[in-house]
């Protein structure tokens, strides 16, 4: 398992949710909101999954 710890300042919780969504066929994630970021847990049999997840936020924000 994967921990992803993403900055509130940086990342919305709009596009984690839907990355969360859409990555449903690739991964298990849990999403906890703390104080200054979001934490996500990334269950995958994929190498990279965490790094992609990340990416996939970050395009979704544009």
């Amino acid at each position: 398992m994967k921990m992803l710890k993403l900055n509130k300042n940086i990342y919305s919780e709009q596009a984690i949710k839907q990355t969360i969504e859409d990555f449903k066929g690739v991964c298990h994630c849990k999403f906890i909101e703390r104080l200054s970021f979001f934490e996500i847990s990334i269950e995958s049999k994929e190498k990279n999954a965490d790094k992609e997840f990340a990416n996939y936020v970050l395009a979704l924000m544009k």
